[in-house]
């Protein structure tokens, strides 16, 4: 049976979240709305009591903040390719940039993609776009022992899925294609598992 305090929990959510809808743009609030509602009741639905949850001390991922228009069009962007907080959480810690994988793979030119792949999420949390800086590449490739700076353009430029391009030059780096993103979504799923998993 459905405690009554979760009801009144949930009601209480449904205000919040539909005054927060009425800050994004009007082709995407009800898209909005649907993300919210489900993450709120996936994050306060629970047979125990919240006294008993305390009790227990159930380590939970924390979900991602959504304060304002860039994060809407994170949240929307993973539910639109499939993908999960948690996932992205996994490989990358959304609220610093901060890439927490190290299985990028074996070749030079495999880590600096994949790197750049990690670099666009943070930024698409951020700033609402898939960029990828120049600069910020550059230093990551160099903290994981993969920067070729004979070669670092020309990984960006040749780099494709499906027979198209994935990066496509900006002015102060690159910005992911449209066609790029499902290579992303892809990148993000095989990264994110686990490593019994991992082929």
């Amino acid at each position: 049976m459905i405690d009554d305090s979760w009801f009144e929990e949930t009601k209480k959510l449904i205000g919040k979240i539909t005054e927060l809808v009425k800050e994004c743009d009007e082709p995407y609030r009800e898209k909005c709305f649907e993300i919210l509602l489900m993450e709120a009741i996936k994050q306060t639905w629970n047979p125990s009591s919240a006294r008993d949850r305390e009790k227990l001390k159930v380590r939970e991922t924390p979900s991602v903040i959504i304060p304002g228009p860039s994060s809407q069009r994170f949240e929307i962007f993973l539910s639109e390719n499939g993908l999960t907080v948690e996932e992205i959480g996994r490989v990358i810690d959304i609220n610093s940039g901060a890439i927490l994988t190290r299985n990028l793979g074996s070749s030079i030119s495999d880590i600096q993609r994949k790197t750049a792949i990690l670099i666009a999420v943070y930024h698409l949390f951020k700033d609402g776009e898939l960029i990828i800086p120049k600069k910020e590449l550059k230093e990551w490739c160099e903290k994981l022992g993969a920067y070729n700076v004979d070669n670092f353009a020309r990984y960006m430029k040749t780099a494709e899925h499906d027979n198209i391009v994935i990066f496509v030059d900006d002015k102060v780096g690159w910005k992911i294609s449209a066609p790029g993103e499902k290579y992303l979504t892809k990148v993000i799923k095989e990264l994110s598992k686990p490593k019994v998993e991992q082929s």
